[in-house]
């Protein structure tokens, strides 16, 4: 992301290039992030008229203590159509399609396919280089040294997980497995190859029959190649929604950013987290980590309070997940707009530090 916005999202412990919610990267955003749109804060008279004032493009859905206090959607969904922004709309999750990934791992450890998080790389894709020096957990982490992918593919053509592991295999290793932290997509990637290879099911599959089926997200998919449709959002480049954004193949975004879902959907995935029903405590605990980057989460604090996130932003589209455990609160924000995370995250502190 970029600087220029103030940090209220920090990790509670510094741990290499860490920042922030950070972490928004996807296919065109470079390095970790691209919100780069700060502004004079909106002062707060209520709810409503706070995130109006805000000029979101998207839908937010804010809930605590299991009420809504708000459910509202803004612009466009379709400007030359005139199509609305509304509950139903699907936008692209980007980076929030990690938390996903994730899991998939957790599941596959719980059906035995996997003996240990700390399982290196080549016990299960021995033709990986350096396999044998990177375990699952730094892959989930961001701990593994692997260099993102990001400008090394087509993004214009459909690409299948291997031909996207072969973009990143045999550049050097940023550093040593394990001993600092670089936010790269190449790690989701390699997750979600995994999941194919030790399921035996291609990784919207797995999902839907272990993930999306059995918590009811019905309007969440894999959105490869392009999704097009009523249901779904275009992406803008602007909130003016002057220019559509250049949307590529999200095949290429793969595990690590080509979901597509909407914020009812997330509400019900955050649910599952903090209220039970996939994942038991341990597996959580695994999840939500040691106070760094757990299993496609950030644990930190907002508004001072703490709080577990990820933002994502991928080409004209922008999303913020938020879930404040002591409140018992969730936001959940996602936008047909690129390089929003900045402006999202200062929705999400405002919202949180006068309503929780």
């Amino acid at each position: 992301m970029s600087n220029s916005a103030a940090r209220q999202f920090r990790p509670h412990a510094a741990h290499g290039r860490v920042r922030s919610l950070a972490l928004a990267a996807a296919v065109l955003l470079s390095a970790c992030g691209g919100g780069g749109n700060a502004q004079d804060e909106v002062p707060y008279g209520d709810l409503r008229s706070y995130v109006a004032a805000e000029g979101l493009v998207g839908t937010i859905v804010v809930r605590k203590d299991g009420e809504d206090l708000m459910r509202a959607s803004y612009g466009y969904a379709d400007r030359a159509q005139q199509r609305p922004n509304d509950m139903q709309t699907r936008y692209r999750i980007a980076s929030l399609t990690k938390s996903f990934t994730a899991v998939s791992t957790v599941l596959l450890k719980r059906a035995g396919a996997i003996d240990s998080y700390d399982d290196t790389l080549s016990r299960h894709l021995p033709d990986y280089p350096n396999g044998s020096a990177i375990t699952l957990r730094q892959l989930l982490t961001h701990t593994s040294g692997i260099p993102d992918y990001v400008g090394r593919v087509d993004t214009s053509e459909p690409h299948t997980p291997p031909e996207l592991v072969r973009a990143f295999e045999n550049l050097p290793l940023a550093f040593a497995p394990g001993t600092d932290f670089l936010y790269s997509n190449a790690n989701y990637v390699l997750l979600g190859h995994l999941t194919e290879t030790l399921s035996g099911l291609p990784y919207a599959e797995f999902l839907q029959a272990n993930v999306w089926r059995p918590l009811g997200l019905t309007d969440t998919e894999y959105g490869s190649p392009a999704p097009e449709g009523p249901a779904y959002a275009l992406g803008y480049t602007d909130l003016a929604q002057s220019q559509r954004a250049r949307e590529h193949d999200l095949s290429v975004a793969y595990a690590a950013g080509g979901l597509v879902s909407t914020a009812d959907d997330l509400m019900r995935w955050a649910a599952s987290f903090t209220e039970g029903g996939l994942l038991t405590a341990d597996e959580l605990a695994e999840v939500f980590g040691d106070g760094r980057y757990g299993f496609g989460w950030v644990s930190g604090e907002l508004a001072g309070m703490p709080v577990f996130g990820h933002t994502g932003g991928i080409d004209g589209f922008s999303a913020i997940l938020a879930l404040f455990p002591e409140q018992n609160a969730v936001i959940v924000v996602l936008s047909n707009v690129e390089h929003q995370q900045d402006r999202l995250e200062r929705i999400v502190r405002t919202i949180a530090a006068h309503e929780f």
